[in-house]
């Protein structure tokens, strides 16, 4: 199940801005950069600058990881559906990376969502955790 699209990250310069500033942490499957985004300050409309933004994710899985494209996507749609998961309790305004490592080969969803849960806590992303 896919991400909807108001949480994607599509864009290039964002992920290469979340990995250069955000803050970052690492479990034994995944590396998460966490970015806090603010409104743009000269927005025409005061409502929509003062409104909140949707968290977004992009999520990436190296060929290093898996040099076939079946076995990545897998990966891909296990994170997707952890984020999907925790969507519901999670802080607006926030840009979120998230690369998988070589131990997410042999994760179970269930290990996805917990690591992605202890992460996006510690970073202070989830409401009330």
């Amino acid at each position: 199940m896919a991400l909807p699209k108001v949480h994607r990250l599509r864009d290039r310069q964002t992920f290469d801005k979340i990995r250069k500033h955000g803050l970052r942490r690492r479990s034994k499957t995944m590396t998460v950069w966490a970015l806090k985004r603010f409104p743009h300050p000269d927005a025409s409309n005061h409502i929509s600058a003062a409104s909140p933004i949707p968290t977004q994710f992009g999520v990436a899985v190296s060929k290093k990881v898996h040099k076939r494209a079946v076995v990545r996507n897998r990966i891909r749609r296990r994170i997707h559906h952890a984020i999907l998961t925790l969507r519901d309790s999670l802080k607006p305004n926030w840009c979120i990376r998230i690369s998988a490592r070589d131990a997410s080969l042999d994760c179970e969803y269930s290990q996805f969502l917990q690591e992605l849960e202890t992460i996006l806590s510690e970073i202070e992303v989830l409401h009330g955790r």
